[in-house]
């Protein structure tokens, strides 16, 4: 494992249990001077070539990531570009099936208020 790459995974930690976005964004990367956008991290770090920087939109990347070869992630933020699962992602990983189910069923009232009546 590369030093950048453990930099990487404290950086994801971190992030993770930062707040989410507000807004409900489809996040993309792009390589840096490159006018093709990648729906995912993975996609765009799989075509950067050595040494490119890839920027990251705001959003959240579910996905886990493998880099081989050295490059620069930039983000929108740390509260607004988060690498990592959702907190109800991370919940079922862990097993917390109770925690979940009562993220659900609030998750689920709240959009209940929302709905026009």
């Amino acid at each position: 494992m590369t030093r950048f790459s453990a930099l990487l995974i404290c950086c994801c930690a971190v992030t993770t249990f930062a707040a989410a976005p507000t807004a409900q964004v489809t996040p993309q990367a792009n390589i840096a001077g490159s006018k093709q956008q990648f729906d995912s991290l993975q996609a765009a770090i799989d075509a950067a070539p050595e040494g490119a920087t890839i920027e990251i939109s705001e959003g959240r990347f579910d996905e886990r990531v493998t880099i081989t070869k050295s490059l620069t992630l930039v983000g929108a933020g740390f509260d607004s570009t988060i690498l990592g699962p959702t907190e109800e992602a991370q919940l079922a990983i862990s097993g917390r099936w109770e925690e979940l189910a009562s993220r659900v069923d609030s998750i689920t009232r709240n959009l209940g208020q929302l709905q026009p009546r």
